[in-house]
């Protein structure tokens, strides 16, 4: 196994990659995949099984439903604490529309960074709002205001079973983003 800095840094990834229909987990400890899972809890699925659609206000029981179905199908999957052994990854479009929103606020990701602190934030003020008050929300795609509540309530989740501050925006898939991870943009950390 390699121990140089730059490839340690790297060698625990576990990602999340969160579109309509799914959420596939991925971890890798070194160079060997540990989890590889697809569950069926995308943001549209979750939308149209727990809010209706998505157009109205997302009041506290309808965040508890999504939460406690997302916690009883993934509790046991993910290791408690992850994030203290494993670099959290994002990819898919929730994580790229934190990051619009934050841009359009004046705080950009720092290092591809997004603070969970400011996605609970975005929860809070999503979940308080109607469709079309979603929709005004600065940076965030109109055509994603409606799943944007039940995506946000998932990363949320996300962080709280993994323990997790902030999550590693990556703009590619899960598979792409942790080969570039592993190996580097240019492909500098080649792997032996």
């Amino acid at each position: 196994m390699r121990t140089d800095p730059a490839y340690q840094a790297y060698a625990n990834i576990m990602a999340f990659d969160l579109g309509g229909g799914s959420l596939e987990v991925t971890a890798i400890r070194g160079q060997h995949y540990v989890l590889a899972r697809s569950f069926p809890l995308g943001s549209v699925r979750m939308t149209n099984g727990y809010l209706r659609g998505g157009a109205g206000v997302v009041d506290e029981l309808d965040q508890a439903s999504i939460r406690t179905h997302l916690m009883g199908v993934l509790q046991t999957i993910i290791p408690a604490n992850a994030a203290e052994n494993y670099l959290i990854i994002g990819a898919g479009g929730a994580f790229a529309a934190v990051a619009l929103h934050l841009e359009a606020m004046g705080e950009p990701p720092v290092g591809g960074r997004l603070p969970v602190l400011r996605i609970r934030e975005l929860r809070d003020r999503m979940c308080a709002l109607d469709l079309d008050g979603r929709r005004k929300i600065p940076g965030i795609p109109a055509d994603r205001a409606d799943i944007m509540p039940a995506a946000l309530i998932t990363l949320c989740v996300l962080a709280d079973l993994t323990g997790a501050e902030s999550f590693h925006l990556s703009h590619y898939g899960v598979r792409h983003g942790m080969v570039e991870l592993l190996l580097g943009p240019s492909g500098e950390h080649l792997l032996t």
